[in-house]
């Protein structure tokens, strides 16, 4: 382990020199012959015990290396270099804690020594003592701050532990005084990426290239990388050429797997990762990313399967697996099992390589986990969108229910003026930018966790108190005026916040596909699109009159005292379509066939968390227009009906 400490042979005899020499030469059993020759007549001579150590290393026989060196320091235990050969012998047979005795011993005779304290460190990782090992690394450092082992495999140490703006530090450090070094430049382009700093990723992995061009995982992630830059055809040729040259490397099919299936390639994406299991049956993120592509093709029987086996092969990644396989669950309405796999979305252990899409509070109390609330006081955190919210929001009477002298409730600004139609004497409703200054409560938890906690196992046991939002008052008066007099009023969201992961499939690209609804005599259009689309709203084709409002929409309140006037509403998959259901208020939702969300369900037109929505599925070979058309047609039955 580690490099090899120098050879000090105190009051060597003159015969040592020629053994020596002939180590040094590569002849390392003719000088160990020689060497036991010697220790025959001389059992206990200290050079020559010292040098038969060396030799029986440098022949990585480490036993009889260990067994000379054990000799030698019982005789000679003041020399610091039999201590630090008699712990490399003992650390290369995986003898921590006897390699550790020996490492102690070493530094109490130069405590300064750099080598020893990284020995140290390794031993302590090899043990699972991680921040044992990290002061063992920074310690040898101080020794020596040009120690180009103790920087790489600190930098290691801290990324597998997430630590990226630490491990870049140390990788930057590493890589200057082994500017050779293909690996570390890997493992820094790694960290690089991790980082989004994607344009130093590149360079370091061709770095990496440089110095070794057959270095496949370095292709392989560069591929990746190129993925990301937009740069697909560059990707897809660098991967194709790695394959033919490596083909059995499973990671090369992952990311050309991953790409086609970014750019649509559904079947060759599948093939991809099927290959990869051919290769390496164990290799759990090809399974992994099968079954979210099975997801997405339609088939998720075939999907949990995968799921389950990928969540078995990588336990380190279990907590993504398993929140992707309660998204499955509770798209199949099979919450009894969803919710608590569902808890994986925020676990500790998230694998570093992914982005946490909750991170829990960091608040000086512990989680509800479903214990007896009565005369607690509880705080409820919010978490993701405004639409996740506006959905769980329901809970609060069944949390109340559980007999709590006190809950709050946190929520971001916009919906803070329409949640504050909850405060009571039990309930107050605070922003989150508030959460960190909260008076002292017993425990909190997430909006999303309330309903495995709170016995929502089945479909028919969502609750379903329809509306739970009212509108205000005062704003119901104030927008009265600006809504059209005449026909049956119908809002219209057609574009989703543009950082949706999955925003290109269910946003519509511009309001012109919605021209046949114009053709629907006894309607007026109100425009509540915000954000993303006002330009559009603002200036629409002719023949497409719109009353925008969504420019002056200040918050959900805003919204809500609109929506509330409006006789339908047609939305993509946005926020709007929860506020509305929750106000009771006709809502026809928009569904891609690519991504729909878990809580639409499978092939269902109606919604059980929502009595008012209708949802219009888009097909598997179905353009947006097509599914307009149907909407036009269901929309003048609906004015025909209403009259």
């Amino acid at each position: 382990m580690g490099k090899t400490a120098k050879v000090t042979t105190p009051a060597a005899p003159k015969s040592m020199d020629s053994v020596l020499a002939q180590m040094a030469s590569g002849d390392l059993a003719g000088a160990m012959k020689r060497i036991n020759s010697a220790l025959k007549r001389q059992p206990t001579h200290p050079a020559w015990l010292m040098c038969a150590g060396a030799c029986a290393r440098e022949l990585k026989k480490w036993d009889q290396a260990e067994h000379f060196l054990e000799r030698l320091a019982v005789q000679t235990p003041s020399v610091f270099e039999v201590w630090l050969h008699l712990a490399m012998a003992r650390c290369e047979q995986h003898k921590t804690t006897p390699a550790m005795n020996a490492l102690l011993q070493a530094l109490a005779l130069q405590p300064q020594h750099a080598h020893t304290h990284y020995l140290m460190a390794g031993m302590f990782k090899q043990l699972g003592q991680a921040q044992h090992a990290q002061s063992a690394y920074l310690q040898a450092l101080r020794c020596q701050a040009d120690h180009p082992q103790a920087s790489a495999d600190l930098g290691l140490l801290w990324q597998e532990q997430g630590r990226f703006d630490a491990a870049e530090t140390s990788y930057s450090l590493a890589v200057g005084l082994s500017p050779h070094n293909p690996v570390l430049a890997y493992n820094h382009a790694l960290v690089l990426q991790h980082l989004h700093r994607f344009t130093e990723a590149e360079a370091s992995y061709r770095r990496a290239l440089a110095l070794r061009p057959d270095f496949p995982e370095a292709l392989s992630n560069l591929g990746a990388l190129l993925v990301t830059l937009g740069r697909a055809q560059e990707a897809e040729q660098l991967l194709l050429a790695l394959i033919q040259a490596h083909p059995e490397l499973p990671p090369a099919h992952i990311n050309l797997g991953n790409l086609w299936q970014d750019l649509g390639l559904l079947e060759q994406a599948e093939a991809a990762f099927r290959r990869a299991l051919v290769l390496d049956a164990a290799t759990a993120t090809a399974r992994f990313n099968l079954a979210n592509l099975l997801v997405r093709t339609g088939r998720p029987q075939e999907a949990e399967l995968q799921f389950r086996q990928a969540m078995s092969q990588a336990p380190e990644g279990e907590p993504l697996m398993a929140w992707n396989l309660s998204l499955l669950l509770l798209s199949l309405g099979r919450y009894d099992e969803a919710w608590a796999l569902h808890e994986a979305r925020y676990a500790e252990n998230w694998p570093a390589n992914h982005v946490r899409t909750t991170q829990p509070p960091q608040l000086p109390y512990p989680a509800w986990q479903g214990e007896s609330l009565v005369g607690k006081r509880i705080v409820l955190v919010q978490e993701q969108g405004g639409g996740d919210q506006i959905q769980f929001v329901r809970y609060l009477p069944l949390l109340l229910a559980q007999g709590p002298a006190h809950v709050t409730l946190t929520c971001p600004e916009p919906l803070w003026p329409l949640f504050k139609q909850f405060e009571s004497a039990r309930v107050s409703v605070r922003t989150v930018s508030t959460l960190a200054d909260l008076p002292a409560h017993d425990c909190w938890v997430l909006l999303m966790s309330l309903p495995l906690y709170l016995g929502t196992d089945s479909l028919a046991r969502i609750p379903a108190a329809i509306p739970y939002l009212q509108p205000e008052p005062q704003r119901v008066q104030a927008w009265q005026a600006c809504l059209p007099t005449a026909g049956k009023r119908v809002g219209l969201v057609w574009k989703g916040s543009a950082g949706h992961r999955n925003d290109h499939h269910r946003s519509l690209p511009n309001v012109s596909l919605l021209a046949p609804l114009w053709r629907v005599p006894g309607t007026a259009f109100v425009s509540l699109q915000k954000g993303q689309a006002e330009d559009q709203a603002m200036a629409p084709p002719a023949c497409q009159p719109l009353v925008h409002l969504g420019s002056q929409v200040e918050n959900f309140a805003d919204s809500a005292a609109i929506l509330s006037q409006l006789d339908l509403l047609i939305c993509v998959d946005t926020a709007a379509a929860h506020l509305a259901g929750a106000l009771g208020v006709p809502c026809w939702v928009l569904l891609p066939n690519v991504g729909t969300d878990w809580r639409w369900l499978h092939e269902r037109e109606d919604s059980p968390w929502y009595p008012s929505l209708r949802l219009f599925r888009q097909g598997a070979q179905e353009s947006w227009a097509e599914v307009i058309e149907r909407v036009a047609v269901a929309l003048a039955d609906f004015v025909m009906t209403r009259k």
